[in-house]
């Protein structure tokens, strides 16, 4: 299993940067144990530092599927045929270019997790990246309780 993480991070490295971060590398720790050894694990950030500080942290834990990307202000840069695209609290914040980058970068029957902040989204615009990402061509994959923040989109074609 091949995962990409874009995360939204609380602090920013070196000041201001675009909203597309590896989130210091809890999510990347969490999916690099769940793709395992066969497996590969690829944080996005733009800044090289946030780069660097995942990848000691998943080392430390003896973690050796991760390959850092270092994203730019128009390309997340990810690798394709991946199975898993996780944008954590980042998808209001980087818009539906992203999400088309996403799409290109997974294999079919790939994944797209959307995860936003309750607190900071309303249920409403978290509807309409949805419905934005379906009109790319994902289709729903999975069924959430009303009113949640949390969405898997499945890459058709």
């Amino acid at each position: 299993m091949r995962a990409g993480v874009v995360a939204r991070r609380k602090k920013s490295f070196r000041g201001p940067t675009p909203n597309f971060f590896s989130s210091h590398g809890v999510n990347t720790v969490a999916l690099a144990k769940l793709v395992g050894s066969s497996g590969r694990c690829y944080p996005v950030d733009i800044a090289a530092a946030a780069l660097n500080f995942t990848t000691r942290r998943a080392r430390s834990q003896g973690l050796t599927n991760i390959t850092p990307v270092q994203a730019t202000m128009e390309s997340l840069c990810l690798p394709k045929d991946l199975d898993l695209v996780l944008f954590s609290h980042s998808a209001h914040e980087i818009g539906l270019t992203f999400a088309k980058q996403g799409y290109d970068s997974l294999k079919q029957g790939g994944l797209l997790m959307l995860v936003e902040p309750p607190f900071h989204v309303p249920k409403k615009h978290f509807r309409k990246e949805i419905e934005a990402c379906l009109s790319l061509g994902f289709v729903e994959a999975n069924e959430y309780p009303h009113g949640s923040h949390m969405a898997v989109l499945r890459k058709e074609h």
